[in-house]
């Protein structure tokens, strides 16, 4: 239960970052030596919308900066938070159940 918790403040921190300083976080590390990561973002979220969000946790360069990006392009919230918390259970099972299942079988 952690890790969903985890998973889903770290990441509405990161919208409302996005959110409020808008294109001005465009300006900083890491998008301001990557500046063609954000338009790739934004067409991610054009062609995919929450679905961007949701499968952006699984897709490791994208993960640290699609709840930015959806936080600049002013993604409704609503929105967001569903995908986000969606998202986050199932990569919480999916990391943790592995080792929970291995463990089990150990003992």
């Amino acid at each position: 239960m952690g890790a969903v918790v985890g998973a889903v403040l770290g990441d509405c921190i990161s919208y409302a970052i996005g959110y409020r300083f808008k294109h001005a976080a465009l300006r900083v590390w890491p998008l301001s030596r990557h500046t063609g990561l954000a338009v790739r973002d934004k067409q991610f979220f054009s062609r995919w919308g929450a679905w961007g969000v949701f499968f952006g946790r699984f897709i490791g360069p994208l993960r640290a900066v699609v709840p930015l990006t959806a936080g600049i392009f002013t993604m409704p919230m609503l929105l967001f938070q569903m995908a986000n918390i969606a998202s986050a259970l199932v990569w919480a099972f999916v990391m943790l159940a592995p080792g929970a299942g291995l463990t089990a079988w150990a003992k």
